[in-house]
């Protein structure tokens, strides 16, 4: 189920694990753009205290 949809990633459950998943459009954001997306998948984390995390960084490309 996609819980949470932005222009650099989205947050998805399924099967009681909380997907991380970055958008091709991900390596132009800034870095409170980067803050902002983990911070979010934090809280995420927190609200729905699923069983497992997975933040996917097959295509992962921003730079610090």
């Amino acid at each position: 189920m996609l819980l949470f949809n932005h222009t650099y990633y989205q947050l998805i459950e399924t099967k009681g694990v909380l997907i991380f998943k970055w958008h091709e459009a991900h390596p132009q954001m800034s870095y409170p753009d980067f803050q902002a997306a983990c911070s979010n998948f934090a809280g995420y984390a927190m609200e729905k205290q699923t069983g497992s995390l997975l933040i996917d960084t097959h295509n992962f490309a921003f730079e610090l």
